[in-house]
Formats: C-alpha cells, structure tokens, sequence
C-alpha cells in the first residue's frame, strides 16, 4: 500500500516530518548518466536502477524509467534480467549476479566502510536542506557520494550501501548515479536470494562465466529460429 511519493523536488519538506521507520519500507528510482555504454552510443535510451527496501534487506534491478511511481500490480518483474544487487545489513554482504544466464553464481561485496571515507566539511544546499559529501576510494578508483543525513537508512544504489543517510548521487570515473524519486512502499513479496546457495566468485570469473553464458543463450535462440 502507498504512502507517501516523494519526486526529487518533493523530497525536501518530507524531510521536516518524522522519519521513524523509513529504513524498513521504501523504493527508490535512480538514473544511471555518463555510463561508458551511453558514449559510445549515445542513441541508446537512458539506464534506470530500482532500489526496493524491506527490512534489512534491499534488492537493486535495471528498470524502465517511465514513472516515477511504483505499481507493484504493473510492475515487470525485472529482477529476473540482468545484473541484481542483493544487499543484507545482518551480515553487511551484497551480492551481484545476473539472473539472466548465472543463478548460482555471484561476486561478493563488503557495505562501505565509512572509515576509509573522507568526510568533507563543506556540503552542498538543496531547496535549503542539506546534502553531505563523502570522498574516497571503492575497487581502486575515486569516488563521490553525496547523501541526506535527514533521512536515516544504511541502503543505497549498486554496490554502495552503508553510509549513515539515503544517497542521493555518485559519481565515479565509469559513469554518475542520480537519485529521481523516493517513495515510501509496503512490500507484500520480496523476491530476495539465498546467499548460501550462491558460488562466490571474483569479479574477473564471473564476467568470464557471464559473458560465456550470454554467448551459449545467443547460440542457442539462433539455432531456434532456423
């Protein structure tokens, strides 16, 4: 059931309100801009992850941007195609597979350790509330994150969870994560993984794995069709 939807503009005076238990139900829309894939073909349509909380749990899936709302009633389940980040607080784990072509196999991820993070003193204003900035390093390359201290939940876009407020962007050599809207959401079913029923592998494999599997599934939709 809907509570509350919150746009970008709008998400500022729901800041004043009382936030208790905005860490247990929310989804989130983000847009992925400045994505290698997106330069060199700049005619592709543009990227769009979901964020769906429930407890301490969150599920982060490539979507269609066409809403800002969430309709679970006539939303696709996307989290069947391509990358899907699983996150856990209870053992603060997140876990990237691609349920397309690996189900069993995925790269393991620790949440952000805020201590190897640079907090900078300067923040940035947003319709009069403000945003803080944290800087540092994540897989060797620099990164960015801005994020709302007033709106207190660990869970954030991809692989970057556990900062002490909702991200709202990030920015890192390889593409800029944009949060478009904010909507407090009650989940009735949560598709989320059993991680002990997943292989852990690194990063390198399980492209290696993925990218062979992808070639295997084209193959075999090819040999389909004659």
């Amino acid at each position: 059931m809907r509570k509350n939807i919150l746009t970008i503009s709008s998400l500022f005076a729901f800041m004043l309100l009382s936030l208790v238990g905005i860490t247990q139900n929310f989804t989130a829309l983000y847009k992925i801009e400045n994505h290698s894939t997106l330069r060199k073909s700049p005619n592709l349509p543009p990227i769009y992850y979901r964020l769906n909380v429930k407890g301490s749990k969150s599920i982060y899936y490539n979507t269609t941007g066409d809403t800002s709302k969430y309709d679970i009633k006539n939303n696709i389940d996307y989290t069947n195609h391509g990358y899907v980040f699983y996150t856990f607080l209870n053992n603060k784990k997140i876990f990237m597979v691609d349920r397309s072509v690996l189900f069993n196999s995925a790269v393991e991820y620790n949440l952000i350790d805020v201590s190897n993070l640079h907090f900078e003193k300067k923040h940035i204003m947003l319709n009069g509330h403000k945003a803080n900035i944290a800087t540092g390093k994540m897989n060797d390359e620099n990164i960015t994150i801005y994020f709302f201290p007033h709106i207190p939940t660990a869970f954030g876009p991809s692989i970057y969870s556990g900062l002490p407020g909702l991200v709202i962007r990030v920015e890192t050599p390889k593409a800029t994560i944009k949060l478009l809207s904010f909507e407090l959401f009650k989940f009735d079913n949560f598709p989320m993984i059993d991680p002990g029923q997943l292989t852990i592998l690194d990063e390198e494999t399980f492209e290696k794995k993925r990218k062979k599997a992808i070639f295997k599934m084209i193959k075999a939709r090819n040999n389909n069709k004659k």
